[in-house]
C-alpha cells in the first residue's frame, strides 16, 4: 500500500489471557481514541466481532491492522471477507521500531500489561 495515508488504524494485542484492541483516527492519537477494549483471550470473537463491525461500517475508508502474529493468519483471512483493497493487516512482529504504528503498539502493549497485573492481585 506504499505512502498511502490511512484514515484510520487498529492494534490487536494479547498478552498472557488477555486481548484488547484500539482504533485511532489518523494524527490524532490519544485524544482521539475511537474505542479500545480489553477482555479475556477467550472473548476473541467479541473481539473480532467489533472490529469487522467497524471494518463493515467505514468500508470507504483506508485501515491499517496490525494484529498478534500468532492470530496473523486467522485474522487476515477474516478481514479479506469484509475487504481485501483499503484494509491493510500486518504482524505485529512487522512494525519498525520508531515508527508511528510501532509507538501505537507500545501504548495498547502497556494497557494489557496494566490489566493484567491488576487481576494478579
Amino acid at each position: 500500500m506504499g505512502a498511502k495515508q490511512f484514515d484510520y488504524y487498529i492494534f490487536i494485542d494479547y498478552s498472557e489471557s488477555l486481548l484488547g484492541y484500539l482504533i485511532i483516527e489518523r494524527n490524532k492519537v490519544l485524544s482521539y481514541l475511537l474505542k479500545n477494549k480489553i477482555r479475556k483471550a477467550n472473548d476473541t470473537p467479541e473481539i473480532y466481532s467489533d472490529i469487522l463491525e467497524f471494518l463493515k461500517e467505514h468500508n470507504n475508508c483506508f485501515i491499517f491492522i496490525s494484529v498478534d502474529n500468532k492470530q496473523y493468519s486467522n485474522f487476515e483471512r477474516l478481514v479479506k471477507i469484509i475487504d481485501g483493497v483499503n484494509t491493510k493487516v500486518v504482524r505485529e512482529s512487522e512494525l519498525r521500531k520508531d515508527t508511528f504504528e510501532y509507538r501505537i503498539s507500545l501504548v495498547l502493549d502497556t494497557l494489557l500489561n496494566i490489566e493484567r497485573l491488576k487481576h494478579e492481585k
